[in-house]
């Protein structure tokens, strides 16, 4: 009981100047939660009063805590996590501190407390880190009086420094294919060119007369300019030793560089790599069609349309209703249709649906047939190498189509043989248990 406190026979407790609390003893009140309580009270005349406590500092609830990420999208970049909290409080792990750097994609718990000692924690998760180089292969052929390596096979969907990743080489030497993923990785690649006939170059010296030989042993004159011994005068641009000071004519450093590709010759020792041709293209967006064109055969006011078209009632029944149209052309400044035929490689660059189930590539010639289009795959894109535009179709239902020289594969679903057996042995030896019980009762 509390000091002061006294209680009488019936129970009540009362303090030392004959108060009572009539709603409570003794005097007393616990607070589970913050809230409000009011005492009631008697004097030992009969007078009643009352009085509120109340509590607004109980805390029981821990922190609530957010995650914010410097990178949330895909990168090869390291990721940082920082922690934030709806109150004060203090990371207890991670030596206090409120961000956490990702090298990798991982997890990490932080785990916290506020200042009324209510702990929590949280996970910060990361898997969109790619610090991987994509990797891809060349595909080599040599067509009349040039080589056209064509970059295929790519780990993953990537993008090219220069070009389209289908390059023309007429010279010998070594060139430098760069491209990257979605994340920024750079991967590379060398193409190597040997195919062509190595330049015969002249002597820098003529032959030696035998009927006049040079005599070795005559004293050469300082004053002649063929004495190889002259003094050098550092004034002279022609000097070659004073070829590389400011000022003179002789090398820069710009000599040093590689050599452009196409000029590359046999003069391109094997350690020198040079980038390759077919840098510039003009690029166009049509829906989920990208057409690479090279800039030179593009004239200002061009553009690219990629509307849908209309197959003849031979070839539309033998489509799937899910296959996609596209007539592929360039309109000029007038908006008139024009056909275009490019030395250069075009790159066609068509997204699939990830919900259908891709078959193949088809073109309709112009004189209404199906050519089979070859095709690569580049992540969820397939690249079409061409030099022309035109209508394609893309496949994504099974199609059964005979034409002349073609022949386009059905891809089934294979059929469950093995219920069928079951049946039929199972029929067997009924059968031949009807047989066994009949005979043995005759």
């Amino acid at each position: 009981m509390i000091p002061g406190l006294k209680a009488d026979e019936n129970g009540d407790v009362w303090d030392t100047d004959g108060n009572y609390v009539t709603n409570i003893n003794p005097f007393t009140y616990e607070f589970l939660s913050n809230g409000e309580f009011t005492f009631e009270f008697v004097d030992t005349a009969g007078n009643k009063g009352t009085a509120t406590a109340k509590v607004d500092w109980i805390d029981h609830e821990p922190p609530k805590a957010t995650l914010s990420y410097s990178k949330d999208t895909l990168t090869n970049q390291d990721v940082v996590a920082t922690i934030n909290f709806n109150e004060e409080a203090i990371v207890t792990n991670n030596n206090g501190s409120k961000t956490y750097t990702f090298k990798d994609n991982g997890e990490f718990i932080f785990e916290f407390k506020d200042l009324a000692g209510n702990t929590g924690q949280i996970t910060a998760k990361v898997n969109w880190m790619d610090k991987v180089a994509p990797t891809a292969e060349l595909k080599y052929e040599k067509i009349d009086d040039k080589v056209v390596v064509k970059v295929v096979n790519p780990s993953e969907e990537i993008t090219f420094k220069e070009g389209i990743g289908v390059y023309e080489f007429t010279k010998n030497g070594n060139y430098e294919i760069l491209f990257y993923d979605k994340a920024g990785n750079v991967g590379k690649l060398t193409a190597v060119i040997k195919d062509f006939e190595d330049e015969i170059e002249e002597p820098d010296e003529k032959p030696i007369d035998p009927d006049n030989p040079t005599n070795p042993d005559k004293p050469t004159d300082p004053s002649d300019p063929s004495n190889p011994d002259k003094p050098t005068d550092p004034n002279n641009p022609s000097n070659p030793d004073n070829s590389n000071k400011p000022g003179n004519s002789g090398n820069t450093g710009e000599n040093n560089k590689p050599s452009n590709p196409g000029n590359s010759g046999s003069n391109n020792p094997d350690n020198e790599v040079t980038e390759p041709i077919n840098k510039e293209y003009e690029k166009y967006n049509i829906r989920n069609v990208l057409v690479e064109i090279p800039k030179q055969i593009i004239q200002d006011g061009y553009n690219v349309n990629a509307p849908e078209f209309e197959l003849s009632s031979e070839l539309k029944s033998k489509f799937g209703k899910d296959s996609e149209f596209y007539d592929i052309h360039i309109l000029d400044k007038n908006s008139s249709r024009l056909d275009l035929n490019s030395e250069s490689p075009i790159k066609i660059t068509i997204s699939l649906k990830k919900k259908k189930r891709f078959l193949g590539v088809y073109e309709i010639t112009d004189d209404n047939n199906i050519k089979i289009i070859d095709y690569e795959r580049n992540g969820d894109n397939i690249e079409i190498i061409t030099n022309k535009l035109g209508k394609y179709v893309i496949s994504y239902t099974d199609l059964e189509l005979e034409h002349p020289g073609i022949k386009i594969p059905v891809v089934k679903e294979k059929k469950n043989v093995i219920l069928p057996i079951f049946i039929t042995l199972t029929s067997v030896a009924m059968i031949g248990l009807i047989f066994y019980i009949t005979k043995k009762k005759n």
